[in-house]
């Protein structure tokens, strides 16, 4: 657990076992959980002191604080990538430029606005909940879990469906993964859903499907998965959740 802690966050555990991460994946969702409760925790205290729009701002940067800028950075790489022009090794090549493109900056810009507006919105929804005696911002929380555990579980689903392209961190991953340990990292990750969620569990599972159609992507442009597609998945299959929530709860 402390290997997966300190692959998924920057919580100080002093574990930094890469293959020990990589053996205990199934574990993703629950680390979901955890960034999701100190992402409600810290938004509640930033919600009750200042404006809207700056507690807003802030619980984005909170989360980015917890988790570290190395998934959206696979995303930035990602989408350099699948705009690039050119062969499988071409496009790869892009992936793994160490200069960000147009379409890094556009993916991580509408992943960030799209973060800031949704937990804006649940903020606004909290406060009218407020009034009438409900737990102090008692959506943000839910939707804040609900979210975290849906990305985990969609870099859960890319690592098992992934066909590694190269090597690396990301096929590391999907070297020591297995049919067992992805149904645990399933049920994990439904039991947390159906607690904090309750009958829209459902927005769990839409992480699975963001996988499958970034595996699908990523297996048509690049040949396999790295770490940079596992990455992306996990950005936005998370603010995938967060707008569905916002829509239909």
């Amino acid at each position: 657990m402390k290997a997966v802690l300190s692959f998924l966050t920057r919580i100080p555990v002093g574990s930094t076992d890469i293959e020990d991460a990589a053996r205990h994946a199934y574990l993703f969702p629950v680390v979901g959980v955890l960034i999701g409760l100190i992402g409600y925790i810290v938004g509640c205290g930033l919600f009750k002191f200042l404006p809207r729009e700056i507690g807003s701002l802030l619980t984005v940067l909170s989360l980015y604080s917890i988790t570290g800028l190395v998934h959206l950075d696979g995303l930035s790489d990602f989408s350099d990538g699948i705009m690039a022009s050119g062969t499988t090794q071409q496009k790869i090549s892009a992936m793994k430029d160490v200069n960000i493109g147009i379409g890094g900056i556009f993916s991580v810009v509408l992943v960030l606005l799209t973060l800031f507006c949704a937990i804006n919105q649940l903020g606004l929804e909290s406060e009218k909940a407020m009034t009438r005696g409900t737990i102090p911002m008692y959506q943000l929380g839910r939707a804040l879990i609900t979210s975290e555990v849906s990305a985990k579980l969609s870099m859960n689903t890319c690592i098992f469906m992934g066909k590694k392209m190269s090597d690396g961190i990301g096929s590391l991953f999907i070297e020591h993964s297995t049919s067992s340990a992805y149904v645990t990292a399933v049920l994990l990750a439904l039991v947390a859903g159906v607690v904090v969620a309750g009958s829209y569990v459902i927005i769990v599972a839409t992480g699975v499907l963001i996988a499958v159609v970034m595996v699908k992507i990523a297996h048509t442009h690049f040949g396999g998965v790295n770490g940079d597609v596992i990455g992306a998945s996990n950005e936005i299959s998370r603010i995938v959740a967060l707008v569905i929530w916002t829509v239909v709860v």
